[in-house]
C-alpha cells in the first residue's frame, strides 16, 4: 500500500514518499522534481497533456504567426487552477466538452498516480495520498481537492495546511527538538507563514498560521509582463496583443516567468542586466538595474514583509523566542526578500536545499502516519485541563497554543 505526498501549487506541483532509509525524499517525474501544473487539452480531442509536455505547448504558440491557430491551441490552456477554483464554474474545452475543476484538477492527480505508480513502485498501487493546501483557502476549495484526488483513484485522502507541512518536513529531516521554528513560505500564488516550536516530549507548539492567498511569484511575472507591455506602447503606440485586457500568455509564460527566475539569481551578484526578446512581433530591449527591479516588485515582497511582522507581534505576545527562520517555496529566492527580511527578524533567515519540495516532503510523512493523537495539555490563563484537539479553551476561550492544526484536515 503505497502513499505519497503532493504538494499542488500554483505554478509547479512537487511529490514526495518515504524512502528506504525511512526520510521523506522528492518523486522525479520524467525526470523533474517540479511538474508544470498545467494541462492543455487538443481542439482535436482525446486525453490532456499534462505537466511539461503541456508547458510545452507554450513554446510551440510562441512561435506560431496565425493568431487564429495559437487562440486555438490556448483555449485548451489551463494554468492556475489553484487559485481560480471554485464549485460552480464549467471549464470548456475547444472541442466541446466542459469539465468541473474537480474534473480537470482530478486529472492532474491521475498522471501523477499514474506516473509514479509506473516508475517508483513497479506497478503496485498508490492507494493514499496527502495532498497540501495554503493557509487562507476555502473549504469548498479543499472539498474539490479532495473529491479530485478521489476521482484520480486515491482511496484514502488528507489534506494538510503547505506551511504545517513544511515544518513535520524539516523536524523528520533536522533535530529541531526544542527549537522554534519560523517558516516562511512564498510560491507561485501564495503566501504563508507559520511559527512552531518542538519541544523535548514530542508535542508543537504551534500559533495560528498566517497567509496571503493572492501573493506569489505570478504577481512579479505579470508586473514584467506589464513593463513589457509599456515599452511596446512607447514604441508602437499600442499593447503586446490588440485587445488591452488580453494577455499573450504564451509571453507571459515563456519568457516573464523565465527571466523572473533569472533575476532572481543573477542580482545576488551583478547590479545591471539588459534583457532582449521578440515581443508583438519585433526585437526589443529591457535594460534593468537592481535598484529598479527591486522598485518593481516591492509592492509584492512587502506584503509577505507586512504579514511576517504580524506573526512577530504574535510571537512576542507568546513571550516565545525564534530560533530559525526558514525560506521555502520558489518566490523566497528572490533577494529582496532575504535583505527585507534581515531588517526585521531577530535571526539571519536561512535558505534550505530543498525548499522547493519541503512541503511535498512534510505531506509524505503525514501520510505515513496513523493517526494523529490527542494529548492532554492545559489552558496557560486558567489551568484547566484541554488537549491539543482544541483550538481555543472551552473554559475561557484563550487560543490554546499546543493545538494541533493537523486535526483540521481529519
Amino acid at each position: 500500500m503505497a502513499k505519497i505526498g503532493i504538494d499542488f501549487g500554483t505554478s509547479y506541483t512537487t511529490v514526495s514518499h518515504i524512502g528506504h532509509d525511512g526520510k521523506p525524499e522528492a518523486i522525479r517525474i520524467n525526470g523533474n522534481e517540479k511538474i508544470p501544473t498545467i494541462l492543455y487539452y487538443s481542439p482535436d480531442g482525446g486525453e490532456p497533456m499534462i505537466g511539461e509536455a503541456a508547458f510545452g505547448m507554450y513554446e510551440i504558440c510562441r512561435n506560431l504567426e496565425d493568431q487564429e491557430e495559437i487562440d486555438r491551441h490556448m483555449a485548451g490552456m489551463f494554468s492556475g487552477l489553484k487559485r481560480n477554483m471554485n464549485l460552480q464554474e464549467r471549464l470548456y474545452l475547444p472541442d466541446g466538452r466542459d469539465l468541473s475543476y474537480s474534473d480537470m484538477i482530478g486529472e492532474f492527480f491521475r498522471y501523477i498516480k499514474i506516473e509514479v505508480e509506473d516508475t517508483c513502485y513497479n506497478g503496485e498501487k498508490v492507494t493514499d495520498v496527502c495532498i497540501t493546501y495554503p493557509v487562507a483557502f476555502e473549504n469548498y476549495k479543499k472539498e474539490i481537492l479532495k473529491d479530485a484526488a478521489q476521482k484520480a483513484g486515491f482511496t484514502n485522502v488528507r489534506l494538510l495546511m503547505e506551511p504545517v507541512a513544511a515544518s513535520m518536513g524539516f523536524e523528520q529531516s533536522n533535530n529541531y527538538i526544542g527549537t522554534s521554528v519560523l517558516v516562511y513560505d512564498f510560491g507561485g500564488g501564495t503566501f504563508d507563514l507559520a511559527f512552531v516550536k518542538f519541544d523535548g516530549n514530542g508535542d508543537h507548539i504551534t500559533l495560528p498560521p498566517m497567509g496571503n492567498p493572492n501573493c506569489g511569484g505570478e504577481n512579479i511575472d505579470r508586473i514584467l509582463y506589464d513593463e513589457w507591455d509599456k515599452i511596446v506602447m512607447s514604441t508602437s503606440g499600442k499593447h503586446i496583443t490588440d485587445i488591452e485586457d488580453k494577455l499573450d500568455v504564451p509571453f507571459l509564460k515563456t519568457v516573464c516567468m523565465k527571466q523572473k527566475e533569472f533575476l532572481c539569481d543573477y542580482f545576488r551578484k551583478m547590479n545591471q542586466w539588459t534583457y532582449r526578446a521578440k515581443v508583438a512581433g519585433n526585437s526589443r530591449t529591457m535594460p534593468i538595474t537592481k535598484e529598479q527591479w527591486n522598485s518593481l516588485i516591492s509592492p509584492v515582497v512587502d506584503q509577505t514583509v507586512e504579514l511576517t511582522k504580524q506573526m512577530l507581534v504574535a510571537i512576542e505576545k507568546e513571550h516565545f523566542a525564534i530560533d530559525k527562520v526558514i525560506l521555502i517555496g520558489g518566490s523566497s529566492k528572490i533577494p529582496l526578500v532575504r535583505e527585507s527580511l534581515t531588517q526585521i527578524l531577530p535571526v539571519a533567515p536561512q535558505p534550505v536545499q530543498d525548499s522547493d519540495i519541503a512541503v511535498a516532503k512534510g505531506a509524505a510523512v503525514f501520510i505515513n502516519q496513523d493517526t494523529v493523537t490527542e494529548k492532554i495539555c492545559y489552558c496557560r490563563k486558567d489551568g484547566k485541563q484541554i488537549n491539543t484537539r482544541n483550538k481555543f479553551c472551552p473554559y475561557c476561550g484563550t487560543n490554546n497554543i499546543r493545538y494541533d492544526y493537523r486535526f483540521e484536515t481529519m
